[in-house]
């Protein structure tokens, strides 16, 4: 049977777009070369028009017939979601972020980008039926919450053997293992640069719910919902990604995944989830590219000392703390969002003495809250710069880092962390891994934290504010920060009342106008 002309007008017009793309994909390449082109297009409109029987290579959606979805699909595939190249014979796309990071078209054990692919436990390489803490590789079988269950992984002694292992090794990074060469399961830093660096809508691709990232130079991606297990149960339609980041402050119990708020399409997260879990993974090429601005940094501004560690950004790093009068001196320590300090009168950190609490039960939060059952919904993410200690003690353009700056500083593309001692003093040692910036290093001191009047686990461990709310959390009263010690580093979040560190960052941009 002959399907009628009309038809051909409709997917004449469809074809109208020009492009030439390589691609690995089985199903779409009818022509078998190895390239999804215009012939491809045209050789399925045909076998469309004519009735053909469908195969493995022209039925794109699986609905055992050659449809115009299935056209639709493959003009898609090879415009909108066209490959920018080829890594180790797995296809990439080149989003234009400042890093170079190099996103995979599809998902493992994937050919086309709206497939989802198997789930897999953080640092496992193979999927299975039950995702529990009893098949999980690195746990003895029991709960992970019970003395010395991990075996790797792992930064609490009560938890298991510490090992200060915080980014997962290739030999457990599946998207290594299965795919070779670069690639790997993204880091934290990488999510977050996707999110910061791309707009995003989540939208359909062949009937399959997902986001479309459109990068800063116009080329899309597009990342499926899909099935992910907890136990033996599965939930489909989920959107729940590995990074390859363990999760800080969960003593190697969780690692970060990426995944989109419930009930919203338009808020993406960075949050922690079980490791026996069994979520997605979208491979990454790391790329670092050069630098985009020269070594034209001061040594200082407005009389504080500065690093240039030629992050991409363009962030600029101070060399010591606010408060103190060398790089390893501890300095004051903050409330989030305060200007007083242990140095200038604040004597205690609790709920009760916090600036933007109305009592000391947190009735009501007073700014920074997106919470109905909170108080005044005012849906302030980052420190305004009223209430940015920095700014206001230091003047100009200095500033608290976001959550984004402190992922890029411990991004292992830019930066090396060596736990060290300077005058007595321990702390982590950052040296620059960036080409013509690596004599650069910034040290920060353990100063650990304050509660109520307590200090605890000073020289032990650093705890150092961002200025960013943490909106995924069940109340407003937490904020993210900056967290290490001696076996590992990373960022997390923390109550806003506690008194920490804080070390002030400037864009080279606002002082070299």
């Amino acid at each position: 049977m002959i399907r009628p002309k009309s038809h051909v007008i409709l997917l004449v017009t469809l074809m109208s777009w020009p492009f030439m793309v390589s691609s690995q994909t089985k199903r779409g390449d009818i022509n078998g070369d190895g390239i999804l082109d215009e012939s491809d297009i045209s050789a399925l409109v045909n076998a469309y028009l004519k009735n053909e029987s469908p195969t493995t290579v022209t039925d794109l959606d699986g609905d055992n017939s050659i449809t115009i979805a299935d056209v639709t699909t493959l003009i898609s595939m090879t415009t909108m979601y066209s490959a920018s190249g080829n890594h180790n014979g797995h296809d990439y796309v080149d989003l234009g972020l400042p890093s170079g990071t190099l996103w995979a078209t599809c998902n493992i054990d994937c050919t086309l980008p709206y497939e989802s692919g198997g789930a897999y436990a953080w640092g496992e390489v193979e999927t299975k039926d039950d995702y529990s803490w009893d098949t999980y590789k690195w746990s003895n079988g029991k709960p992970a919450r019970d003395a010395h269950n991990l075996t790797k992984y792992c930064d609490r002694d009560s938890y298991g053997p510490v090992d200060g292992k915080m980014t997962l090794e290739p030999d457990d990074d599946v998207a290594h293992v299965k795919w070779g060469g670069s690639w790997h399961i993204p880091t934290d830093a990488e999510f977050e640069e996707l999110m910061t660096n791309c707009t995003f809508v989540w939208t359909k691709l062949n009937n399959v719910s997902g986001y479309r990232f459109t990068g800063p130079n116009g080329r899309n991606l597009f990342i499926p919902a899909g099935t992910v297990h907890t136990g033996t149960n599965s939930y489909n339609k989920s959107f729940e990604y590995w990074s390859s980041s363990l999760r800080p402050s969960s003593h190697g119990t969780n690692a970060n995944n990426f995944n989109r708020v419930t009930g919203s399409d338009v808020e993406l997260r960075i949050t922690g989830s079980l490791r026996y879990d069994g979520d997605l993974i979208r491979p990454v090429v790391s790329e670092l590219k050069p630098i985009v601005h020269d070594n034209t940094a001061p040594k200082s501004y407005l009389d504080h000392d500065l690093v240039d560690l030629g992050l991409p950004s363009g962030t600029l790093w101070a060399t010591c703390n606010i408060g103190a009068s060398s790089v390893e001196d501890y300095g004051c320590y903050f409330a989030w969002g305060e200007i007083e300090s242990s140095c200038n009168g604040k004597e205690e950190f609790w709920d009760g003495n916090y600036k933007f609490y109305s009592d000391k039960f947190a009735t009501e939060v007073l700014k920074y809250n997106f919470k109905t059952e909170n108080g005044y919904v005012d849906n302030l993410e980052v420190l305004e710069t009223e209430d940015d200690a920095a700014a206001q003690l230091w003047g100009g353009e200095w500033r608290m880092p976001t959550q984004t700056q402190m992922s890029e500083l411990k991004n292992k593309n830019y930066t090396s962390w060596k736990w060290t001692t300077i005058n007595g003093v321990n702390g982590y040692l950052v040296t620059s891994l960036v080409e013509g910036y690596t004599d650069k290093s910034i040290f920060l001191p353990a100063a650990g934290y304050r509660d109520r009047v307590k200090l605890n686990n000073g020289g032990e461990q650093g705890h150092y504010w961002s200025s960013t709310l943490d909106l995924d959390y069940d109340y407003a009263g937490v904020a993210y920060h900056l967290f290490f010690r001696s076996t590992g580093y990373g960022t997390g979040t923390t109550d806003r009342t506690f008194g920490r560190t804080i070390r002030p960052v400037v864009l080279i941009t606002s002082i070299n106008k």
